[in-house]
């Protein structure tokens, strides 16, 4: 009885200098919470950085970004004396004494503008600059050619700052952890294959793109599989870029890769050209050794075997995509690729030694060997025209493309017994299919207002396929 209470006692003092502490740690935290717009315009900024300094040291003690809206929240103060400081690429930083004390815990500043840096030359000032980043309808918007620190580096690098969007060490891109993502270029489909799209991120400079425009929850307009679209925007005005990039990847398994890329863009034409190949050799060996019951969980047989597999793989493809601009109200583009393997084979030899327990078959033994050979070719191309009415966005957009591709595959196989021959197998399968789609679509915008537009398209298209099977039992 007596350790009961003890032990009663000691949890209720547990219990008791927890909540004390708890309580205390209540009464001595606080919450600042504001906004942070544009001075001049009034505009939220999205992404600024807001923190607070020790007054003392100017050591920092905490910081937060700005959501959408340009709301912040700064949580778990402690009382003292601090410096309030709020920053924004291409503004001044704002500064702000601010003590911590008294009964009321939530601290709710007045708005926090900050003012856009001004530059004067020969007689003219400047004072606004677009924001780092910005909503604009169901877009998020990434700046890029506002943001200096970026403007050494290369288009994967600037995807990096993008809001929600992630890029690996392979140059693959996700968006809020999603893959299934769509990457546009020019408010258009990239259609670039994976391989071309790395390349692409990796080598174009970030200094010739104007903005990055992530949706993550697309309209219909944009035809998305769902896991959201990058819409990268190069600027207009590029007079000249050109650069040539290859290399080779490879592996121990073994396979090796080769690649190479150009690409050119002046005022009027841009054009990019990617081609590859893929050469890779797999050796494998296997055995194992299985045991099979009946409904009693009596054993009724048991197998062991042994196999070995050669694959042999060659395929490779291009890509070219080009656009000219007729002046500054037309465009036309286009895009073409193709792609195939002239060799693809693989070879399977498997040996059997099977026993069966409750049959009066008892121990055979049987061999498979498959011999595979695969063939395919395919390509996909498309042009596009487009027709700006004025400079405000009212367009009108015309989109003809297609895609096909052509599969074979040969077989021959055969299983082999040792003691049943009437159990042989030897056949020849052969297998063939294609496929294509033809499309058009139209789109039309038509801004009826700063904040809105009306937007109509129509798409259409089929996809004719044929399937073919033939199989030749030599011997059964």
């Amino acid at each position: 009885m007596k350790k009961n209470k003890l032990l009663l006692g000691c949890t209720i003092l547990v219990v008791f200098l927890f909540t004390t502490n708890l309580h205390g740690q209540q009464i001595n935290s606080y919450t600042i919470s504001g906004v942070v717009k544009d001075m001049q315009s009034g505009t939220p900024l999205f992404y600024a950085n807001v923190g607070l300094l020790n007054a003392a040291d100017s050591v920092s003690v905490q910081g937060v970004s700005t959501d959408e809206h340009g709301r912040f929240k700064l949580s778990n103060i402690k009382q003292g004396d601090y410096i309030f400081q709020a920053s924004y690429i291409g503004y001044d930083i704002y500064r702000q004494p601010i003590s911590v004390a008294g009964n009321k815990k939530e601290i709710v500043m007045d708005t926090v503008l900050l003012q856009p840096v001004s530059t004067t030359l020969e007689g003219f000032t400047i004072y606004e600059k677009k924001p780092v980043y910005a909503i604009e309808g169901e877009k998020k918007l990434y700046n890029v050619s506002e943001d200096p620190s970026i403007q050494t580096g290369t288009t994967s690098d600037a995807l990096q700052n993008a809001p929600g969007v992630e890029v690996d060490i392979e140059g693959n891109i996700t968006l809020r952890g999603v893959s299934s993502v769509e990457i546009w270029i020019n408010d258009k489909p990239s259609r670039l294959n994976a391989e071309n799209l790395k390349t692409y991120i990796q080598q174009l400079p970030a200094n010739s793109l104007e903005r990055i425009e992530v949706i993550s929850n697309p309209s219909a307009r944009y035809s998305s599989s769902g896991g959201g679209v990058i819409n990268i925007v190069t600027k207009s005005n590029i007079k000249r870029n050109s650069f040539i990039s290859f290399g080779v990847n490879g592996s121990t398994r073994p396979s090796v890769s080769p690649w190479i890329s150009y690409m050119f863009a002046n005022e009027k034409f841009s054009f990019n050209i990617y081609m590859y190949s893929y050469l890779s050799e797999q050796r494998t060996t296997s055995d194992g050794y299985n045991i099979t019951f009946n409904e009693n969980m009596d054993t009724s047989a048991h197998r062991i075997y042994k196999s070995k597999s050669d694959y042999d793989f060659l395929n490779g493809g291009m890509y070219i995509n080009g656009s000219y601009n007729f002046d500054t109200m037309n465009s036309i583009s286009f895009w073409v690729g193709a792609y195939g393997n002239p060799h693809q084979k693989a070879y399977v030899f498997e040996d059997y030694y099977y026993r069966e327990f409750l049959s009066d078959i008892g121990i055979y033994n049987y061999t498979i060997e498959t011999n595979a050979k695969t063939i395919y070719v395919g390509g996909y191309g498309g042009i596009s025209y487009r027709h700006d009415f004025n400079k405000d966005g009212h367009n009108l957009s015309v989109d003809l493309s297609g895609n096909f591709w052509i599969w074979n595959h040969s077989e021959n196989y055969s299983r082999i017994y040792q003691t049943y021959a009437d159990r042989n197998i030897n056949k020849i399968t052969t297998f063939r299919n294609g496929n294509g789609s033809p499309s058009i679509e139209i789109n039309y915008k038509l801004p009826y207002s700063k904040n809105g537009k009306i937007e109509l398209g129509v798409e259409s298209g089929f996809a004719p396929a044929y399937d073919y099977w033939a199989i030749d039992t030599l011997l059964a």
